[in-house]
């Protein structure tokens, strides 16, 4: 290591002589500098060294200064900088070219040099490995960059422009050529490339390059575009691209969030892409903030906050609160009840990491920003907080976001753009409260999961006209029905012989106020979503009665209409992907089949005699026996256990 050291030094002292020498040589300057880069400076960078990035940088000073002196950047985009984009693409094994040749190949705008020393250094023996290139490219327009700046303050240099620009396009391409390959080559791109490019374009808004008669343009809005696209095919990939993709996109926000703002798709650009408009980006987040796997969750989330500190809230179509009185929650109001011990813990800990300055803010969220804090400091709470603050603040904090709901007709989030929509609609709302609630019913700890589940089946939805159903109802098929099969939940169940728990009883009032508006038909497709709950999921005892009274629920409601609702609840629900398509009486009652065999698998004869009951409700609520036909029909009454059907059942 020392021996590489000294040779390193040594190297770096011959070059730093020859550069000093070049304004002393009587020929052509240029000729000199071409020489000294091919002879000096690409075999320094090929040299196998104890400090290989530590030598790329203070060669690249060098050659920098060498080139900036004689203002001949132009000689480094013929010789070095080509290199090592031809380097990049061999080590990916793909083709390059001189001429444009479509999406197949990498382009680049740089000249081979004409005259080039025959010695093998400049062929394919001689080319860097995939990591320097790359580095050493991130360098040079990290550096090109830097000298841009300063030479605009003194008066432009035409050759140095141009640089930086061809080289913005090329590792660009380069960029976008390794997301669409393999995880080595998409980590290495995000490490060393995308930061300058972003840098960069941040500095240069536009960049046009010409191929002959083709013209070709780069612009902000455009590469952030191949970028998100390039995401969306990881995220619907493995764990693996998933966290690539976040990695990419913290990436970005970060470049931003650290001054580069400029890299924000300017107002004068033609057809911007503006990501924050992009509703499939607030979709993905909210997939990864309830990801199984920790390591995307926190990606997501860092995404998340990143992006709402950059993106500008504004005013427009901000709504003042509902100003409903809080009382849905009624397990918060203590005012007048003695406050336990752990109560005052909890409450102290929770003034210490600022909750209780958000808890005394006039009871209300005025705007979309206020609900996006209130959001954060919810999730953040289960993600990195104890319970004793999940505690203190959960049902506040959560009541808080519910009763902020905009006072206007809430179909008129449509005119909203994608991102004003997810805190300035009813609907944006309960979607993010969702992930809430996803999120703490799979919290590690068991008291928590209870506190959530609990501060969700509290909420008085008859007080709320329409709000049960803007929940949505993939929530409501997954997550939730998920949530209620664990046991925590039912710590009374089975005691005494009574089959029931508080649980069963919410998530009953829960399921009633969910079905009351819907049709015969949608609520026949909403049993038969839910009872084929039972072939996918393993229930325990308490879970499989859960789904059986939930289903009664749904199933037996009295003011029902057969023809469509109109009201702006049910068309709003469509608008959500919610629309129910025709199930068969006898795909209803096979859904409805597997739930009572799931029942034999209990020994208790009481415990099956109940979910039987709720069964039959839902059968005698939904069909018509003459309907059916007789061998369905006693195919399904068979698989009901004969203490039901004896005449003493």
């Amino acid at each position: 290591v020392q021996d590489g050291g000294h040779g390193h030094a040594a190297a770096l002292s011959h070059a730093a002589a020859l550069c000093h020498l070049l304004p002393r040589l009587g020929d052509d300057p240029r000729d000199a500098l071409r020489t000294l880069l091919w002879r000096v400076f690409l075999p320094l960078l090929r040299r196998e060294d104890a400090q290989p990035s530590r030598l790329q940088q203070q060669a690249a000073a060098l050659m920098c200064d060498a080139v900036s002196r004689a203002r001949s950047w132009d000689l480094l985009g013929a010789t070095v900088l080509p290199f090592c984009v031809r380097s990049c693409a061999a080590a990916m094994a793909l083709p390059t070219t001189h001429q444009y040749d479509g999406d197949d190949s990498i382009v680049y705008c740089y000249h081979w040099d004409a005259v080039a020393p025959d010695d093998g250094l400049s062929g394919e023996a001689g080319l860097l490995p995939l990591s320097r290139a790359t580095a050493l490219l991130a360098s040079l327009l990290g550096d090109a960059l830097k000298r841009r700046r300063e030479a605009h303050e003194e008066g432009a240099d035409a050759s140095l422009d141009a640089l930086v620009r061809n080289l913005t396009w090329d590792m660009s391409r380069l960029v976008l050529k390794m997301f669409d390959l393999c995880q080595e080559y998409r980590s290495c791109a995000t490490r060393a490339l995308l930061q300058p490019v972003l840098t960069s374009l941040a500095d240069v808004s536009c960049v046009t390059v010409e191929f002959g008669a083709v013209q070709l343009k780069l612009s902000r809005s455009g590469f952030l575009e191949s970028i998100w696209n390039s995401c969306v095919s990881l995220f619907s990939l493995g764990r693996p691209e998933r966290l690539d993709a976040y990695d990419i996109l913290s990436l970005y926000f970060s470049v931003l969030k650290s001054g580069h703002q400029g890299a924000i798709p300017g107002a004068d650009e033609v057809q911007n892409f503006d990501l924050r408009n992009v509703a499939e980006f607030w979709d993905e987040l909210r997939r990864g903030l309830v990801d199984k796997d920790s390591s995307v969750r926190k990606q997501a989330f860092y995404v998340l906050k990143t992006s709402l500190s950059i993106f500008s809230f504004g005013n427009d179509g901000s709504q003042r609160c509902s100003g409903r009185s809080p009382a849905a929650l009624p397990g918060q109001d203590k005012s007048n009840a003695a406050v336990t011990k752990k109560e005052r813990w909890a409450n102290k800990e929770a003034k210490s990491l600022g909750v209780e300055e958000i808890k005394q803010s006039d009871e209300q969220c005025s705007s979309g920003q206020d609900r996006w804090k209130v959001f954060l400091l919810l999730y953040e709470m289960l993600q990195e907080f104890g319970t004793h603050l999940v505690e203190a603040a959960w049902t506040h904090q959560v009541l808080l976001l519910f009763e902020s709901t905009p006072q206007s007709d809430y179909l008129n989030h449509t005119s909203y753009r994608a991102f004003h929509a997810q805190m300035e609609s009813v609907e944006g709302i309960f979607n993010w409260m969702t992930v809430l609630w996803e999120r703490g019913f799979t919290q590690d700890n068991p008291q928590v999961r209870c506190l959530v589940m609990q501060s969700f089946l509290d909420i008085e939805w008859e007080r709320y006209k329409g709000y049960a159903q803007m929940v949505p109802r993939g929530f409501v098929l997954g997550p939730l029905i998920r949530g209620l099969n664990d046991v925590v939940h039912h710590k009374d169940f089975g005691v005494g012989g009574v089959y029931n728990s508080e649980a069963i009883k919410g998530a009953e009032r829960f399921f009633s106020n969910y079905a009351r508006k819907l049709t015969i038909r949608e609520r026949l497709h909403l049993v038969w979503s839910l009872a084929s709950a039972a072939k996918q999921d393993s229930f325990g005892r308490p879970g499989l009665m859960t789904l059986a009274f939930c289903i009664a629920s749904c199933a037996c409601q009295s003011d029902t209409h057969d023809l469509p609702c109109g009201s702006a609840v049910n068309e709003l629900a469509k608008c959500n992907g919610d629309t129910s398509i025709a199930v068969n009486t006898v795909d209803f009652l096979d859904a409805l089949w597997i739930l009572s065999e799931r029942s034999k698998h209990h020994f208790n004869p009481k415990y099956r005699l109940k979910v039987c009951e709720q069964v039959i409700k839902a059968v005698a609520s939904l069909t018509s026996a003459a309907e059916i036909p007789l061998n369905q029909l006693f195919n399904f009454i068979s698989t009901i256990p004969r203490e039901c059907t004896d005449s003493t059942g």
